[in-house]
C-alpha cells in the first residue's frame, strides 16, 4: 500500500520526499513501510477523550509533499474508529489519497449495520477513500497470513506492481513485497469464506459484538477501572485511575487464564472478544473474575505490578531514552533466532544470563548505567509483535 501511493505520486506529482500523515495510533507496520521505503511519517496524537484520530491536527501536518492520510476502522489499542468521513473530506480537498486501516475490524465492520449496531461509513462509499486493507485471517475466520488490500482505482493498484523483463528466466512480475506463496492459506481462506458466507458472517458478527457490549457495559460498573472510550467494534480497553492497570495482568490474565494485551502511552490493558466468548456462560465468567480481581486489588491500590511482562510495559514508559527501548526490543528478537550452544540451554554470552525455555532476559548492559551494585532487573519474557 505505501509503495504503491509513493510511486504512484512519484509519477503523477512529481514528489521526491514524500511523507504520510497518521494518527498516533496507526498500526506500527505502517512506521516499517515507511522504514523500508524512506518515507517520513508525520504523527499526530489522538483525542485524550474520544482516543479517535484528531483530523484537524492531522490537516496542519499535510504539505506539497504528503501522498496520503490514514485512519483506522477500529485502531488497536482502544477499539475506536477514526473519523473517517472527516478524513475523506480532507483527502479530497488536499487531492492525496485516504487508506483505511480495516485489518482489525475485517469482516465485522460490513455487517455491523445489518446487525442492528450503528457504524460509520468507511469504504469506497466515502470519496476519499483510496485504499483498504482487511485482515481475513481475524474476524475472516481464515488461516494466519491471509489478508486483503482493495484499491479504489486500476491506475493506483498499478503503482503496487513490479515487472522486470531483462532477465534470462524470463518475465518475472509481483503484485506485491511477497514473491513465491503458498497457495494453501489462499485456499484455506476461500474455503472459510464460502463456509461462513454472508448470514455466516452476519451472525458472528450479533454474536460478537453483543458480547463486547454487554463486556463495556459491565466494566463501567466496576469500581477502579473505567473504559479508557466507548468502543466501536470488538476491542474493549480499559484503565484505572486507582491503581497500577498492568497488576491485572498478573492475577487476571495469568492466574484466571484471560488473554489480555497489555497497552501503554496511557497504562492500559485490552481484549479482542472473538467466538469463543461467545459461549454461554463465558461472558458471565469474564465480568466476575475481573470484578473480583479488581477488589483485590483494590484492597491495596498502591502496590506496584511485579516483575513480569506486564510490568515492564509500565517501566519502560519511563525511560527517556526510547532507543534503550528499542535496543531492549532488539535483544529480545536475537535470543529468539539465537540456536543454543550444543548440549546447553544458553546464547551467547553478549546477551546475559539466558532461560530459552521460558525466554528471560536479564541484560548484563545494565551495569553500564550505575556505578553502584544493580539490582536484579525484571525479566523480559515477551515481546508482543503484531
Amino acid at each position: 500500500m505505501i509503495q504503491a501511493y509513493r510511486d504512484f505520486a512519484r509519477k503523477k506529482k512529481g514528489i521526491k520526499k514524500p511523507n504520510i500523515v497518521v494518527p498516533r495510533t496507526a498500526h506500527p507496520c505502517v512506521y516499517k513501510g515507511c522504514h523500508y521505503l524512506g518515507i517520513k511519517v508525520q504523527i499526530v496524537h489522538e483525542d485524550k477523550i474520544t482516543r479517535k484520530a484528531n483530523v484537524k491536527e492531522m490537516e496542519k501536518k499535510i504539505n506539497k509533499n504528503t501522498i496520503c492520510v490514514l485512519g483506522s476502522c477500529p485502531q488497536f489499542p482502544h477499539g475506536v474508529v477514526d473519523p473517517l468521513q472527516d478524513l475523506s473530506t480532507i483527502a479530497v480537498k488536499h487531492n492525496i489519497g485516504l487508506h483505511v486501516d480495516a485489518c482489525l475490524g475485517s469482516l465485522l465492520n460490513p455487517f455491523m449495520r445489518a446487525a442492528g449496531f450503528p457504524f460509520p461509513e468507511f469504504d469506497f462509499t466515502l470519496p476519499g477513500v483510496t485504499t483498504i486493507s482487511c485482515d481475513t485471517h481475524k474476524y475472516g475466520m481464515g488461516p494466519k497470513g491471509t489478508s486483503m488490500l482493495l484499491f479504489r482505482t486500476q491506475e493506483l493498484r498499478r503503482a503496487a506492481y513490479f515487472s522486470y523483463c531483462e532477465w534470462p528466466g524470463g518475465i518475472y512480475g509481483t503484485q506485491a513485497f511477497t514473491g513465491s506463496r503458498s497457495g494453501a492459506l489462499s485456499a484455506g481462506c476461500y474455503a472459510s469464506m464460502l463456509y461462513y458466507g454472508k448470514e455466516g458472517y452476519l451472525d458472528n458478527t450479533k454474536r460478537i459484538i453483543t458480547v463486547a457490549k454487554r463486556a463495556a457495559e459491565g466494566i463501567k460498573k466496576i469500581d477502579g477501572i473505567e473504559l479508557i472510550a466507548e468502543p466501536d467494534s470488538a476491542v474493549v480497553c480499559w484503565v484505572s485511575k486507582e491503581f497500577d492497570i498492568y497488576r491485572l495482568g498478573s492475577n487476571f490474565g495469568s492466574e484466571r487464564g484471560w488473554d489480555l494485551n497489555t497497552l501503554q502511552m496511557p497504562p492500559a490493558v485490552h481484549i479482542a472478544f472473538t467466538l469463543a466468548h461467545t459461549q454461554e456462560g463465558v461472558i458471565d465468567r469474564f465480568l466476575t473474575d475481573l470484578k473480583e480481581c479488581t477488589a483485590e486489588i483494590m484492597k491495596n491500590p498502591k502496590v506496584k505490578a511485579d516483575g513480569t511482562s506486564t510490568a515492564i510495559y509500565g517501566s519502560l514508559q519511563t525511560i527517556p531514552d526510547r532507543n534503550l527501548v528499542i535496543d531492549l526490543a532488539d535483544v529480545h528478537m536475537d535470543v529468539c533466532l539465537k540456536m543454543p550452544e550444543k548440549g546447553k540451554n544458553k546464547i551467547l554470552k553478549e546477551y546475559g544470563n539466558v532461560d530459552i525455555v521460558n525466554q528471560q532476559i536479564q541484560p548484563q548492559q545494565q551495569q553500564v548505567y550505575s556505578k553502584k551494585k544493580p539490582k536484579p532487573t525484571p525479566m523480559i519474557k515477551h515481546v508482543t509483535i503484531l
